[in-house]
Parts: structure tokens; sequence; C-alpha cells
């Protein structure tokens, strides 16, 4: 399911402690409360979460995520994940499927824009009508795991699981605009691209890195990336290198000077150099910015409680 920095066996062993249902390729939870993470890992799985009660919080590629009731949480193989909360009355059923599983039962598994939106929006806020028809699924597809195998036991589970994932897909429809998918040559190997993009860390920031990784030319690379997703190979890196610095720099215990190191820049001005070319700030503009943001949310916050305690001059609260 997860693969962690430091001893990842114990953080893998721990998870799986948890599950109601583990094999090669599906992992079942019935809560993922208990679960705790102690440090960041990344993703070796699919991921299909339902919160049923309660709330929680979790930072999903850098960006932090507020899980309630009826949210659909997803995130695919590669996908950091760190900082999980929850409240004691938190309940939130996962299932996880193995890339190879899930490629084999739905082809959109695979696609750049299932990848992209599912990166955009890793949690989905449900109507009540799909939510009840999800734990719906939810419930038959946990019978039919826990339940005595019967001759197409293993048939019977694909079958649930691509009706499923085609139902996730229409979910996503009303909620997220997907563009109409057509399968390319040039698609696939920009699949494998993305693919080495999102799981090298450091990020690599130059293009004939990931052209030598794939063994085809940086103008093919740039070629397959423009078609494909409508940017340039270099912008693609580039988003997700500021991303990863805009990530280190929001931790408060981490220096500017640890945040370049540990990503590989020669220093601080490197670093600085290359994030102000594509965001129009300095890293050291960027962290106050987002102090200043956070302060003056709090405080506006604040200022409302105030004014909805407050009493009026006749000396009633002026809520009705």
């Amino acid at each position: 399911m997860v693969t962690g920095n430091n001893n990842s066996t114990s953080t893998k062993d721990d998870i799986l402690s948890h599950a109601t249902f583990a094999d090669e390729d599906i992992i079942v939870f019935d809560n993922i409360r208990d679960i705790t993470l102690s440090k960041r890992v990344k993703l070796e799985n699919f991921i299909i979460a339902l919160c049923t009660k309660g709330h929680g919080m979790i930072t999903v590629n850098g960006t932090t995520c507020n899980v309630g009731p009826s949210d659909l949480i997803i995130c695919r193989p590669n996908h950091i994940l760190e900082h999980m909360m929850q409240s004691m009355d938190f309940e939130c059923a996962c299932l996880c499927v193995s890339p190879e599983y899930m490629q084999n039962i739905v082809l959109m598994a695979n696609s750049w824009d299932i990848k992209v939106v599912i990166e955009q929006n890793p949690v989905i806020h449900l109507n009540v009508e799909e939510s009840q028809i999800i734990r719906y699924y939810s419930i038959l597809f946990k019978a039919t795991i826990s339940g005595k195998p019967l001759r197409h036991h293993k048939e019977v589970l694909e079958a649930l699981m691509r009706a499923s994932t085609c139902y996730f897909t229409d979910v996503f429809s009303q909620h997220i605009e997907i563009r109409p998918h057509n399968f390319y040559k040039s698609e696939v190997e920009f699949n494998r691209f993305f693919d080495l993009l999102s799981s090298t860390y450091p990020r690599e920031r130059k293009v004939e890195y990931y052209a030598e990784k794939l063994n085809i030319s940086n103008r093919h690379l740039a070629a397959i990336c423009m078609r494909v997703s409508g940017k340039t190979a270099l912008h693609l890196i580039t988003e997700y290198a500021v991303k990863d610095i805009k990530r280190e720099l929001l931790k408060p215990e981490n220096t500017i000077k640890q945040v370049a190191l540990k990503l590989g820049f020669d220093n601080v001005s490197c670093m600085g150099r290359y994030f102000r070319n594509f965001t129009g700030v300095s890293p050291k503009q960027f962290r106050t910015l987002y102090i200043k943001k956070m302060y003056e949310g709090a405080e506006a916050q604040s200022g409302s409680d105030t004014a909805e305690g407050a009493p009026d001059e006749a000396g009633e609260n002026t809520e009705a």
C-alpha cells in the first residue's frame, strides 16, 4: 500500500494490521480511523475511501484536504500522504487496489485525464444518492470477499470492481469535467513520462534526464507532452518542482537553505532564481505572503466569531 522514507516495512505492516482483507491485488479496511501516519508515505496502490461519519484532514501531495461525511477520497500510485488527523467519531471505509489489477478492469485507470483529475481533486463531496450507492457497492463487495468462495468468485469480484469503477467515473463527470478519451501511442509514452515524473524525488529538473530514462529523444518527449497535455515537458517538470519547493517552504521547521539543499539545488540563489522565474516571487516572499494570508484569515474568523456573540445597542444579541 505504501512505502516510507525509513522503516517502510514496519510502516506497511502496521497499516496492514488494520485490514479486514488483503491479498496481492486488493486490501480492504472497514475503518481507517486507527491508522496514523508518523511520516510521509508514498502510495503503491490506488486508494478509494468514503467517509461516512466525523471529520478528518490529510495532506495529499502537499495540499491539505478536509474530509467529512459523504466525501470520496481517491489517490493514485505515487501520491504522497502525510499529516493524517481525524475526529474520535471518524468512520471511513477504504479500498486499495494494485495498479495492475486496476488497469485490467478499467482501461481509463491509466489515462492522462483521469490521472490529472485525481491529482487536482483527491476529495470530492458527493450528494446523498451518490454516497448511498457507493455504500451499497461497498457492502456488496465486502460480503462477497468475506463469503465462502464459489466457482466464479474471482469473476464476481472483477465484475463488481468494474461496475463500481464505471460508477465512480460517472460521478467524476457530474462533479468535474473529463475530456473524451482516445488511446494513442503518444499517450502511452506520455503516461510513462508522467509516472516517472511523479515518482521521482527529489525532482529532477532537466528534460534530458527523463528522455534518457524513457529511451527517447528530447525532441520526441517535447512533442508527445505538447500533443497530450498542451504543455511542454519542461513546463510540466517545473510545475512539479515548484510544488515541491512550496510544500517544503510551508514547513516551519525548514530554513530556505535547508529546502534548497534537500531538493538538489546548489545553493539558495539557484533555487531563488528558479522559483521566481515560475511564480514571480522569491521563496522568502512566498513564505511571508502565506503566513500573512493565514494570519488575516484567522483574524477575520476571530472577528466574525466576536460579531456573532456581541450584543446590539438594545442589549440583545444581533442574531435573531
